[in-house]
């Protein structure tokens, strides 16, 4: 049997590769009473040697980033206080890792503390996800170049990257049959939801908006590489 077409680069697949990864997801045995299962329906795609490599790292670490954000909602500070914490206290050193220069900052009238991220780390995270849902949702991988952003993340300075709110400033339409739009939730529409923009025969002209425990928002876009 022939095997499945890797989702990032369309070579022949060994494994598959869970898109969102599993770590942003709570486990059963972390859910409280009356909690539905977070983990069901997780999509899983075919990847091949090269990109089926162990992120397992990446990913945690950018769990830790988006789990962190101040207006994230109960599940993802339920999952903070489970398994995150579990993870930090029988590795120590981790939280160094994560909370890198931590600095106590005000949003608005909130008190909050912001810490550095490694921005490669995140770059082998958010752009995989886009691309798995892509290959999901149009049966083919996307082979341009991603930059992602998000509005709930800031610049040394506190300023924001001005590419951060496109969404909300350019109020893309959704019942626009020039460009399609398609919309859905993986695992549990509390931790995780996507919208894709995508012209079919101009790859160029995709948007991703995807939103991790109704809070953290990161926008992603193809490029002219």
């Amino acid at each position: 049997m022939k095997p499945l077409p890797c989702f990032v680069c369309g070579g022949s697949s060994i494994g598959v590769d869970h898109i969102p990864p599993k770590v942003f997801f709570p486990e059963r045995k972390d859910l409280l009473a009356g909690m539905p299962d977070m983990r069901r329906q997780l999509l899983t795609l075919p990847a091949c040697a090269a990109h089926n490599q162990d992120l397992s790292a990446d990913d945690e670490y950018a769990a830790y980033s988006v789990v962190t954000n101040i207006t994230n909602n109960a599940i993802s500070r339920h999952h903070l206080a489970t398994k995150m914490l579990r993870a930090l206290r029988r590795r120590p050193t981790l939280a160094s890792t994560i909370l890198r220069s931590p600095r106590g900052v005000r949003l608005g009238s909130v008190e909050a503390v912001a810490f550095t991220t490694d921005r490669a780390r995140l770059d082998r995270v958010f752009p995989r996800v886009a691309r798995g849902i892509f290959f999901h949702l149009r049966g083919t991988p996307f082979r341009r170049s991603l930059y992602w952003t998000s509005p709930n993340m800031a610049y040394a300075d506190m300023t924001r990257d001005p590419r951060a709110l496109i969404f909300e400033r350019a109020d893309l339409p959704r019942d626009d049959p020039q460009l399609p739009y398609y919309a859905g939730s993986i695992g549990h529409p509390s931790v995780f939801t996507y919208e894709m923009w995508s012209v079919p025969s101009e790859e160029r002209m995709t948007l991703w908006r995807m939103v991790f425990y109704e809070g953290f928002v990161v926008n992603v876009f193809s490029t002219d590489e």
